[in-house]
């Protein structure tokens, strides 16, 4: 029997990453209706804890993630 996948190939600006991203989730979320909010979701807490890891120097909206993630984990 065949086996169907979807296969997604993007080329992106990466001088642009920020609406590149964007775009890539979007694609993403076209393929899984539905489940939008749970994709996003997950998406929250990843970026939460990267903001976390990358700007350690107490800036307080990173605070306000971390903050934020920990309550959502609860």
């Amino acid at each position: 029997m065949a086996k169907v996948t979807h296969k997604l190939e993007f080329l992106v600006n990466a001088a642009e990453p920020v609406p590149e991203i964007n775009n890539v989730i979007l694609a993403f979320l076209q393929l899984h209706p539905g489940k939008e909010s749970q994709i996003l979701a997950e998406l929250q807490t990843e970026i939460g804890k990267a903001l976390v890891h990358y700007n350690a120097d107490g800036d307080p909206a990173v605070t306000a993630i971390k903050h934020y993630s920990t309550e959502a984990d609860a």
